[in-house]
Parts: structure tokens; sequence; C-alpha cells
């Protein structure tokens, strides 16, 4: 029993021991140490984490990659309760700014934002996700993968009360108003509006979409109305307000199912006016973009509408931002992964992103667990 000894009462650094020991005797590799390959010998386990080029329509550069496990048994048995230990690293070193959404120990479910520095449509991407060290502290780098693009990121995640983070920054947090409540959603929780007066208000966001040179706002909505009749009769209900309020409406004449999301935007020297489709009982990704010279906007990946917009920004405004209708009227659905920032996304970016989180499991390929010293038979 010395070796059990030597090894202490931690529970990770018994599961490697184990882990060690179980190897030996299945054959799976020798022991010894692969210190090349290995981004720091204090972390016991890893896992090749792959985004297929297949996947990626354009390059895109700094792109936070959603990684999402429903269970994971290594992730469970090895890794630290809280997640403390989990660290993202590049073949070349490289230790990425990540921001943990959920872990869940019990079944090692896993909600995770990355910053990767690129994705390639012509070479697969390949970082690792490092655990096993019960001596980690938690990193505290979360915002460094929001701040360099983005003023607003809620994703609404599993949090008390009525206060809604914002992840890019200190400032412009908000409040879910009236009934508004959390609910599961498109990834992980989502926050959802079932009264008229609910809304979700960012008190401190009267900067936001105010005089910008370039934005880009993408989310997904779900319209939770039981039917077209029923959508028809809530008239025009708000998605946000700033400025000139969003809304959806329906109309007799539209495609069952489906009504339509007015995205008028004013600018300085003109307002646009512009909507596209969307359907109900169903999560949208919707994305509104502007790059100084054409206004934009995607539904589920796909272009919706471009209209040239030459040299404009947005007016100023001094109002708060928010999510529904702050005088009544807001829409009956929910909202998950709202990002609003000052930098215009291309069309590599949103179809990268609408892959990504529609199909993370697929966007993302998690590889065989590998442990430190171990290398093929």
């Amino acid at each position: 029993m010395a070796w059990w000894g030597c090894v202490g009462r931690s529970r990770v650094a018994r599961a490697t021991v184990l882990f060690a020991w179980g190897c030996v005797l299945a054959g799976c590799g020798r022991i010894g140490f692969d210190v090349a390959s290995w981004w720091d010998p204090e972390w016991s386990f890893r896992k090749p984490v792959v985004v297929s080029s297949s996947h990626v329509e354009g390059d895109v550069e700094r792109f936070p990659v959603l990684i999402a496990v429903a269970t994971d048994p290594d992730l469970t048995s090895l890794a630290a309760s809280d997640g403390r230990d989990l660290r993202f690293v590049t073949p070349e070193a490289e230790d990425l700014a990540y921001e943990l959404e959920r872990f869940v120990p019990q079944s090692g479910e896993l909600i995770a934002w990355v910053s990767f520095p690129a994705l390639s449509a012509s070479t697969d991407t390949t970082v690792y996700m490092y655990f096993g060290n019960p001596a980690a502290t938690p990193p505290d780098r979360a915002r460094d993968i929001w701040d360099h693009r983005y003023d607003l990121v809620a994703y609404f995640g599993d949090e008390t009360g009525d206060r809604v983070t914002n992840s890019a920054s200190e400032s412009s947090e908000g409040t879910r108003v009236g009934t508004a409540t959390s609910a599961p959603g498109r990834v992980g929780s989502a926050v959802q509006l079932v009264a008229d007066t609910d809304h979700v208000e960012f008190a401190q966001g009267d900067h936001l979409l105010s005089g910008w040179e370039e934005f880009c706002v993408s989310f997904w909505m779900y319209l939770d109305y039981a039917s077209d009749l029923d959508w028809e009769a809530n008239g025009e209900p708000t998605v946000w307000h700033k400025n000139t309020p969003v809304r959806i409406y329906r109309t007799p004449d539209d495609d069952p199912g489906r009504g339509r999301f007015q995205a008028d935007i004013p600018f300085r020297t003109t307002t646009s006016f512009q909507h596209h489709t969307v359907d109900r009982q169903r999560w949208n990704h919707v994305v509104l973009t502007y790059d100084r010279s054409a206004y934009r906007g995607y539904v589920d990946g796909a272009l919706e509408f471009s209209e040239s917009v030459p040299r404009d920004q947005l007016i100023d405004g001094e109002q708060s931002f928010g999510l529904g209708g702050d005088q009544g009227r807001s829409i009956h659905g929910m909202f998950d992964e709202f990002r609003l920032g000052r930098s215009a996304c291309d069309a590599s970016w949103v179809a990268a992103e609408y892959r990504g989180m529609s199909a993370p499991q697929d966007f993302v390929e998690i590889s065989a667990l590998e442990m430190f010293g171990q290398s093929a038979p």
C-alpha cells in the first residue's frame, strides 16, 4: 500500500494512479515522459479538440469556439469537481483564454467558450483540453475572449436572481424585469419572456449602438406562439429597444409558421428599412451587421438582405438598451447567446458561429483520452 500513500488523498491524484495502473495491465501503451508534446506535466490528462476545415467557410481569427459535451466519464473521474483545472492549449503551447459556462462533475457535462487563435478553411485546427491537476487554480481570463470585439455578451447562464451577466465587460450588466425567467436554451440556458411587460434591461447600456461606425448583433431567438393566429393577434411586439425599436410581425399572407423580423436601423443620413423571415416554435439564429459599406442580415447562416449604406454611422442615442419592450408589447419567447459589438461580422464569421452553435458535436470533435508519459504501443 506504499504507493497509495505517496499520492495523498486527492481524488484526481488517486484516479491518475488507478488509470496508469489499469493502462499497464491492459497493455494500452508504455509509460514514459513525452515531454516534447506535453504542455505542462502538472496536468496529467488531455484530449485533442479538432475543428475540421470542412466546417469552416472562410478563415476567421480569434474565434470563440463552443465546446459542448453532454457527458464525459473521464471529466467526471479525473477533472477537478469545479472544472478549475481545465485548460485549452495549442500545439505551440499557447494557453488559450476560455469561459466556463457550465460544468457538472456528476455527469461530466461541459459548456465552455474557447478563444481559438484562428480557424482555417483549408487545414484542420487542433487544440488540447488538459485536466487532472488537483493543485490548479481557476483561470481569470474569460473577458479576453470577448472584449476585443464585443461590448455585450449575454449567454443567460445558470444565474440566480434577476441579474444577467455581461461576459464582455463589468459594465452594462442586465436585469430581468417582470416575470422574465431562466429556461433551457439553444446552448445551456436562455431568458424567457412570457408577459407583454417582460424584458431584460441593460441600465448602463446607453453607449450600445450609439454613433458606431460598424456593428454586429447576433443572437438566438425562439418565438413561442402556439399558432399563426396567436402571433398575428400580438401585433408587432418588440425584439429589442434602443432608438427605434426592432420588432417582429406576421400577416395572413405569410407562409404557415413564418413571420417577419423588422430590422429597421437608423443611421445618421438615412434609416434602413429591412425585414427578413423568421419561424415560430423553433430557434432562429439572427445576425445584423454593418461594415461601413453595407447593412446585411442573416438567418441561420444564410444572407437574407444586403443594402448599400456607404460610409455612415448609427445615430447617437442616450436611451438604455434592452431585450423585449420596456413599454410593454415584448415578444413571447426566448433569447440565447446575445452578442453585440462594434466590429462587423463577415459571411465566414456568421457561418462559423451558426454551425458551431447549431451542431456543436459535429463542429468540434473531441478525441480519446491521452495521459502524460503514455505513448502509442
